[in-house]
């Protein structure tokens, strides 16, 4: 993960609205995502290289399938992203519900698609990990659910990311 020249992690150059809810943190502090983390890390290769999917083995991430997110991230001809999902732990199942397998961010969020595009935007843009943390405001009348996030590139070539790898903790009885 770089750093600005002070040191500090670069945060996203805009925050749309939608964000409210949502803060960028220095690093994940839940156990199963510093321990995606660490995987992830690990995974990175010499001089900067980005892990491509098929470095990452489901068996060595056992404990964390239910939490884990695969969001696909095509390269548009005029520069921008079109992301869609491509795997979704059970975890996520009881918040955003089933089937949205394949489905584009924009038709399963809405209004409520950049909480996730603007920061995917920002990994496609300058490639590292973020966390982050909140409480789920646009989704059922469930403002009573915190979360915290971990999201982090993949690169087939290494360098170009094509995929976000991410996992996501909920707590139902906090109000984040």
């Amino acid at each position: 993960m770089s750093s600005d020249k002070d040191g500090r992690r670069p945060g996203l150059a805009v925050t749309p609205p939608a964000l409210r809810g949502a803060r960028l943190i220095e690093a994940p502090r839940h156990p199963l995502l510093v321990q995606l983390r660490d995987y992830w890390q690990g995974k990175c290769g010499p001089d900067g290289q980005l892990p491509g999917r098929a470095a990452i083995d489901p068996l060595e991430l056992r404990g964390l399938l239910p939490q884990i997110f695969l969001i696909d991230a095509a390269l548009l001809p005029d520069g921008s992203h079109d992301y869609r999902v491509r795997l979704m732990g059970t975890a996520h199942s009881g918040i955003y519900g089933d089937g949205h397998v394949g489905k584009r961010l924009q038709d399963m969020f809405g209004d409520y698609a950049p909480v996730f595009t603007t920061l995917y935007d920002q990994i496609c843009l300058a490639p590292r990990c973020y966390s982050n943390e909140g409480r789920i405001f646009w989704w059922r009348n469930a403002d009573f659910i915190a979360f915290e996030g971990f999201h982090a590139p993949l690169a087939s070539d290494g360098r170009q990311v094509d995929m976000i790898l991410g996992a996501a903790v909920f707590d139902y009885g906090k109000a984040g």
